[in-house]
């Protein structure tokens, strides 16, 4: 396989690619952008997601020969041999749910990975990416440039709607969204965490637009966060748990802000949400069997699971963390909820890991734990905090990191796994962090100045 994507036939179709997407690129930028905050770091950020694409792929291929990421490869291009096979049994392996068989297959079309076709989570990623292998001639460099290519895209939607919030310096914002190297090389290429990202992002824009009323549920936007919520709930099921709670807070926000100065019925509202909140809790926790994957029980025993599976195999390698926890039940779980947290954050710490390939996730780690400092102990707290509290984006990036740190921290153990699987709270985190340190907030002695305010 590595021989393969190294070959001729290969890395050509993949430079074709490449000159063609960076064609669109640019046409968008210099004809189709209309302001000048949403074309402004529209290259860089595609060429940003280009060059860790080819940073991931080729670190894959060549020190671990691949990864998983050739065997998602190696289950889409079987599939594709499955279409022109018998493209009924193509559409019937596609759109069949958890059986194992390999009936729809034999030996011309190949098999899929046995581990890949084993894991419906994983096998459902190979089915993606195997409609992009009609495009992309089975070239594994071209489909990893589209890829790339959406994921910038679907990225830069996202900043460009927080930019035009107009709550910070827009070159803040462009760092945490775009520029996080550790989220672009493990989010751009073929893995199950860029089909992730893509989905949480395209759902969290969709989600904002019609809740503001700049889309139709019956339009684009409807559809695509129902196409992120269903991603989600076949890939990793937790995820949309982790982005509906934030959601349900961030769009409280937004109908409490709809208020004005009226804070008799804004406590009242909070109030009801709270009410709500507290009753949907309960619903979910005492008729969980209704809830199929996303049960809390189902939930908390994957993770338990995982978690005992890497604090107990030693294949996974020497640099590892252990949550001191000995009952995997919710009061347990919750009982290292802090020290889960942070190290969903933050870790590996310095002194964690000798490992050369962790120097980019450390460095992000001492960023972040330097600005959460930052945030605490710059004056005007109580300040910045309301002004988190009544931001919409930034009431989500406080739930979804919290979650997300969480469910990453308590299941990884493993420094090599977690740095990977928190990727996607990264971008949150630096936002929420540089917009309650660096935001457009107003001084609560006078009401008028506008602290951190600066010409962009």
């Amino acid at each position: 396989m590595r021989n393969q994507i190294f070959s001729v036939g290969d890395i050509l179709p993949g430079i074709f690619w490449l000159i063609i997407l960076a064609i669109i690129s640019h046409y968008i930028k210099f004809y189709r952008a209309k302001k000048e905050h949403e074309h402004q770091y529209y290259l860089l950020n595609f060429y940003f997601k280009i060059f860790f694409v080819i940073a991931f792929s080729g670190v894959y291929a060549i020190m671990y020969n691949g990864g998983d990421t050739f065997a998602y490869y190696q289950g889409s291009e079987v599939l594709n041999n499955l279409f022109f096979d018998n493209p009924l049994n193509y559409l019937d392996e596609i759109s069949k749910g958890k059986e194992i068989y390999y009936g729809n297959f034999n030996a011309q079309t190949g098999y899929p990975p046995g581990w890949i076709y084993r894991e419906n989570e994983s096998y459902f990623v190979s089915k993606i990416i195997s409609i992009l292998m009609f495009i992309s001639f089975r070239s594994y460099w071209a489909m990893s440039f589209i890829l790339a290519f959406i994921m910038a895209n679907v990225n830069y939607k996202l900043y460009v709607y927080v930019a035009e919030l107009k709550f910070m310096p827009g070159k803040l914002a462009a760092f945490a969204l775009l520029f996080i190297p550790s989220v672009s090389f493990w989010c751009t290429g073929i893995s199950k965490d860029t089909v992730v990202l893509i989905a949480i992002l395209m759902g969290i824009v969709a989600a904002f637009k019609l809740v503001h009323k700049k889309a139709s549920i019956f339009g684009f936007e409807g559809l695509f966060l129902l196409l992120s919520f269903y991603l989600l709930l076949e890939i990793r099921s937790f995820l949309l748990l982790a982005m509906l709670i934030p959601l349900f807070f961030a769009v409280s926000t937004h109908w409490i802000n709809q208020l004005g100065e009226k804070p008799v019925l804004k406590m009242s509202l909070r109030l009801f949400i709270l009410l709500i909140g507290l009753g949907g809790v309960s619903v979910y926790i005492f008729n969980s069997s209704n809830f199929g994957d996303l049960a809390p029980e189902k939930i908390l025993q994957e993770a338990a699971t995982i978690q005992r599976d890497f604090a107990q195999n030693s294949t996974y390698g020497s640099d590892r963390y252990q949550l001191n926890i000995n009952d995997y039940s919710l009061f347990g779980m919750l009982k290292v909820a802090p020290e889960a947290i942070v190290a969903g954050i933050y870790r590996p710490f310095v002194w964690d890991s000798r490992n050369v390939a962790l120097v980019i996730n450390i460095l992000e780690g001492i960023l972040l734990l330097i600005l959460t400092l930052q945030f605490f102990f710059k004056r005007e707290l109580k300040a910045r905090i309301q002004f988190i509290r009544s931001n919409e984006i930034l009431v989500f990036s406080f739930f979804f990191v919290l979650i997300m740190a969480f469910m990453t921290g308590f299941s990884s153990s493993l420094y090599g796994v977690l740095v990977r699987l928190r990727a996607p709270l990264l971008p949150f985190a630096f936002l929420l962090l540089l917009a309650g340190i660096y935001g457009y907030y107003k001084n609560d002695k006078n009401g008028i100045d506008l602290l951190n305010a600066e010409s962009e």
